[in-house]
């Protein structure tokens, strides 16, 4: 559906070709948001260079006046994502310690669900004067892709057909895994309706 929407022009960027290299987030958070992926020895600029003067993305759209927030339902001092995304000029960060007690869990912290439903829902509660930069990371895509407890049913269905065809040959982690991925693509689809149905809309990309 992202690419769908790319290709009519409805305010998505969808990449089909991206390459990324590195075996943590860390790398993938330093590629996107400085241009600096895997380096030797597995060395992260994210995580493993401290407060070294670098301009990223955040610093870029902290001059532009953008509000910034990062929403994670793990714990954002993993990895060091905290102090390097405050250094860049992120000034809201929320993850599971801002989630209520009593909130759903999957593999590494609050579901994606909850946690881009209150992405959106502090967006949309946001000064419109301003234009605002948010960042939303899964916690579900990881080994032993752990069960979300707010799975819908529609996403059990999905998966128990995608492993009952005969073209499925994998394992139990395989299955795991196509349960969390479907489980991930209905949790993009869901904030992507809710965005698309919001106040802010036809000035949203995302």
């Amino acid at each position: 559906g992202l690419y769908e929407s790319a290709a009519k022009g409805e305010g998505v960027i969808a990449i089909r070709s991206m390459w990324q290299g590195g075996s943590r987030s860390s790398q993938g958070l330093s590629s996107y948001m400085c241009g600096l992926g895997t380096m030797p020895y597995g060395l992260s600029m994210s995580r493993d260079f401290g407060a070294i003067p670098l301009r990223c993305l955040p610093d870029v759209l902290g001059d532009a006046e953008f509000r910034t927030a990062f929403f994670y339902g793990g714990n954002p001092s993993f990895d060091e994502m905290d102090p390097f995304f405050r250094h860049h000029g992120i000034t809201e960060i929320f993850g599971r310690q801002q989630f209520p007690l009593d909130a759903p869990v999957g593999q590494e912290g609050v579901t994606d669900r909850t946690v881009y439903a209150r992405a959106v829902r502090d967006i949309e509660k946001s000064d419109a004067a301003h234009a605002r930069f948010t960042l939303v990371m899964s916690a579900s895509n990881h080994v032993p892709y752990g069960r979300p407890e707010d799975v819908p049913p529609e996403v059990d269905a999905r998966t128990n057909a995608a492993i009952s065809s005969p073209a499925f040959v994998g394992s139990k982690d395989d299955v795991d895994r196509v349960r969390t991925f479907a489980y991930a693509d209905h949790a993009i689809g869901e904030m992507l309706e809710k965005v698309r149905s919001g106040p802010r809309a036809n000035r949203s990309l995302i």
